[in-house]
């Protein structure tokens, strides 16, 4: 977890730990079993709630089940995965907001709250796997929050009835969407932007022919942003809606999500174009080769009768993708060309 993301206590020398100078503005009677009565407008607010209801009701069943090794997985893929990869990354513009607007200062409590109650749920969670580590921490977060100190043993486990008013298969929805072109914003970065020009912000254009799905994304634009960077590189600079019946500029690279979702990820005059086919069209043999020989060995005569079906199987899952690769290499090579 960054230090930023736990921001609420650190160590500044051995055995001596400095707590944050401006605690969090909780109202404890809002985080009870049954969760914060507070409305979510943020959607990675109620996303993350949501998750958290899921991963209670399936670590209580899996601990039930006495399947430990699962339960600590879902533990882990709830911290780690969800709470610490996506949610802590989503809610930094909120964080940086300046809090002597009314506004502003209403919104950043909401997420503000909201986090407490994933570290006070989440800390309940992975106490009886991680019993010390998680001990020290409750107290911190306790004092942190203004409450009294008390022993995290004797604390209830969370249980799935007292949360599933936070369940809300919308948000995950809406959410899953923000997260697949957000990833697909670091996939092309990752790709054409690497070294020098890792540091680079593009400009983003998506193509969107569901106007459901626009409306939430125009809504989401920070969120993706923000998810749609890497530790070294900054946010795009710019994210545009392609209206209906336009195209986006030239010199775009693009990925395709779905029929009615592509990214395109500006890099004319960013990156070099005549090296950048050189390598694609590099690629590109060496994927028809390998699928060359992929096709020549599933045309033998006894390929049928001697491969076993399981390996035929994934023989020909391995020729769809390759053909699909160099399809998407093939367009990739030649808007470049077209430039």
């Amino acid at each position: 977890m960054e230090r930023d993301a736990l921001a609420f206590l650190y160590f500044e020398s051995e055995g001596s730990a400095t707590f944050c100078p401006s605690p969090l503005p909780v109202a404890m009677s809002l985080v009870g079993d049954a969760g914060p009565k507070v409305d979510l407008p943020f959607l990675p607010d109620a996303w993350i709630l949501s998750r958290l209801a899921a991963a209670i009701a399936s670590i209580h069943d899996r601990l039930s089940a006495y399947d430990i090794a699962a339960a600590t997985q879902l533990v882990y893929d709830f911290w780690y995965k969800e709470l610490c990869d996506v949610y802590l990354e989503a809610i930094k513009p909120v964080m940086q907001l300046d809090s002597s607007n009314i506004a502003n200062a209403a919104t950043k409590h909401a997420t503000q709250t909201v986090l407490y109650s994933c570290l006070h749920y989440g800390l309940r969670l992975l106490h009886p796997f991680m019993p010390f580590v998680t001990e020290e921490l409750y107290h911190r977060l306790a004092l942190l929050a203004g409450k009294e100190r008390s022993t995290i043993m004797l604390a209830s486990y969370p249980e799935p009835g007292a949360v599933e008013t936070w369940v809300s298969p919308r948000a995950e929805g809406a959410m899953e969407l923000v997260m697949r072109m957000a990833a697909s914003i670091r996939t092309l970065r990752s790709t054409y932007l690497k070294g020098p020009l890792e540091k680079h912000a593009p400009v983003v254009y998506v193509v969107c022919r569901s106007e459901a799905d626009v409306a939430l994304l125009r809504s989401q634009t920070e969120t993706i942003c923000a998810l749609g960077k890497s530790t070294k590189s900054p946010p795009a600079a710019a994210l545009h809606f392609v209206a209906d019946g336009c195209s986006p500029p030239r010199g775009c690279a693009t990925e395709v999500l779905d029929a009615s979702l592509e990214v395109h990820v500006l890099l004319k005059g960013i990156v070099d174009f005549s090296k950048e086919v050189s390598r694609l069209q590099k690629e590109q043999g060496q994927i028809a080769s390998r699928l060359e020989k992929l096709k020549a060995k599933m045309a033998k005569p006894d390929y049928a009768t001697k491969c076993p079906a399981a390996t035929q199987e994934e023989e020909s899952a391995k020729a769809k993708a390759a053909e699909a690769e160099l399809a998407a290499l093939e367009s990739a090579i030649k808007q470049f060309q077209d430039v």
